[in-house]
């Protein structure tokens, strides 16, 4: 697809994210792989002022359980910690807060149709739990998170509740030129597809076809109440989206992809006086991507 779904691409940059600085270790035998990773400040200028950077660590072990030239079999779980959530006010007062939003599976756009808003919050923690297949030409996988967010305001209960907010996805394809997808240890997941026969017209090769689906739900509602109904004392309502996904990919060679996607998402979201904010946006979109 031409993006990660929804909820892998909101976790993926708490504790982590392109240009945090980290320093790691990883390992792999021939069918597992392992990871372990400490964080702190992304790289550059902050958009918002941090006085005290924020630190996290990240842990991931994958294996894949059953191998053979046609089949393999894949799980894996990881777990993510911020320790300390970035501090932006200056002085011996702290400020400090985490925002989960997300857009849909399509980063053309900064809007965010599902936000939970600032949350005073000291930390967060984020569960994973991965698993995947693949047979001769079908090719399958799946992922499920909870995040729980450690709230840092004293206030009466239920305002110091922990917000606790949750996604999953799963996805497959089948290449119609019969290709193969196989797990690698160097990432502890699958390989894309390479063509059997790149595309040429002298040859009669015509690359590698693949149509795909997915459906994905990223839930970042906490204790929000009925419609109509003011936000409950301590509840978020973020909002909840659904995206079906269908995909149709050219791979002419090992360097080019073409992907064109069609995306059903829908947005169920209350605001603050009880009122459905939500959206349905249908999205076509193209992506050619070439590696160098």
């Amino acid at each position: 697809f031409l993006e990660r779904a929804a909820i892998a691409e909101l976790v993926r940059g708490q504790a982590t994210g392109d240009g945090r600085a980290g320093v790691g270790v990883f390992a792999r035998g021939q069918h597992w792989y392992g990871s372990a990773v400490f964080t702190g400040k992304v790289a550059g200028v902050p958009t918002t002022p941090e006085f005290d950077q924020q630190s996290g660590y990240l842990l991931r072990v994958a294996y894949n359980l059953a191998h053979d030239a046609n089949y393999d079999l894949h799980l894996g779980v990881n777990f993510q910690q911020v320790l300390d959530v970035a501090d932006t006010a200056a002085g011996p007062a702290t400020a400090q807060a985490v925002r989960l939003q997300e857009r849909p599976e399509l980063r053309v756009s900064g809007t965010r149709l599902v936000d939970t808003g600032a949350i005073n919050g000291d930390g967060l923690r984020a569960l994973g739990l991965e698993a995947g297949a693949s047979w001769k030409n079908l090719y399958g996988a799946g992922e499920w998170y909870r995040i729980d967010v450690s709230r840092s305001a004293v206030g009466a209960a239920p305002s110091t509740f922990d917000p606790s907010f949750s996604g999953w996805y799963l996805q497959g394809a089948w290449t119609l030129t019969g290709e193969h997808r196989t797990w690698s240890s160097a990432n502890g997941g699958f390989n894309g597809v390479k063509p059997a026969k790149p595309f040429s017209p002298t040859t009669g090769g015509l690359g590698a076809w693949e149509i795909a689906a997915r459906y994905s739900l990223l839930d970042l509602n906490d204790r929000s109440g009925a419609a109509a109904v003011t936000t409950p004392a301590g509840g978020v309502r973020g909002g909840e989206q659904k995206i079906t996904t269908l995909g149709l990919n050219w791979y002419p060679n090992g360097f080019v992809r073409l992907l064109l996607d069609y995306q059903w998402a829908r947005v169920a979201r209350l605001n603050a006086a009880g009122v459905n904010i939500g959206e349905d946006v249908d999205v076509v979109s193209f992506r050619s991507q070439f590696a160098f």
